[in-house]
């Protein structure tokens, strides 16, 4: 994932360091969890690039990034928490997802759509199904295999700013193969892949 930070005020001391809480414990480790270091030698001058590598264990859905600018010649502190001389912190949300077994829709707008995670995956049919919807509003929630048979189908009426929905399955009597997803109403339409073996 490719990165660029722009400093508003720059000086050729600012050193910029980011922490993905990739285990998702909400808490930024300093060492196993810091992504990126980015100063004006080797990412810069402004703005600082660079590129994170999503480690392939890291928490599918959403995480934490936090953004660290230090003056490094200004009693920097280089901890996600510390505080430091002069400087910025920032934090982010970061979606991480599991691009193979994702349906990408070509042209939609995938911000205003549900983000959809299911665990494990591939899996034996007992599984885990997490929704983060974008918005208050009337969705329907299918899941079918290729042929479009339905195992399963809830209407969900998602109101108060509560958008997250979490549902565990025990679906271990279906037969193997590929099911699918599919997230619809209010405007959206995703789906996501589910493979039972």
């Amino acid at each position: 994932m490719n990165i660029a930070v722009t400093i508003g005020t720059y000086y050729p001391a600012d050193k910029i360091l980011v922490w993905c809480d990739w285990n998702n414990d909400k808490i930024f480790d300093s060492n196993t969890e810091l992504a990126l270091t980015m100063d004006s030698i080797t990412s810069g001058p402004n703005p600082y690039k660079g590129s994170i590598t999503i480690p392939a264990n890291a928490f599918l859905g959403k995480i934490k990034m936090r953004i660290k600018m230090v003056d490094d010649a200004n009693a920097p502190d280089y901890d996600p928490c510390g505080t430091t001389g002069v400087g910025e912190v920032e934090d982010y949300s970061l979606i991480c997802t599991d691009n193979v077994t994702s349906i990408d829709q070509a042209g939609s707008d995938t911000q205003n759509q549900p983000f959809i995670n299911v665990y494990p995956n591939p899996n034996n049919g007992a599984f885990t199904l997490d929704i983060s919807f974008p918005d208050n509003g009337s969705y329907n929630v299918e899941i079918a295999n290729v042929l479009g048979q339905l195992i399963y189908t809830e209407s969900l009426n998602i109101k108060n700013g509560n958008y997250n929905f979490s549902k565990m399955f025990d679906r271990t009597t279906l037969p193997k193969g590929v099911y699918v997803v599919k997230i619809s109403g209010n405007g959206t339409n995703t789906n996501k892949k589910i493979s039972i073996e």
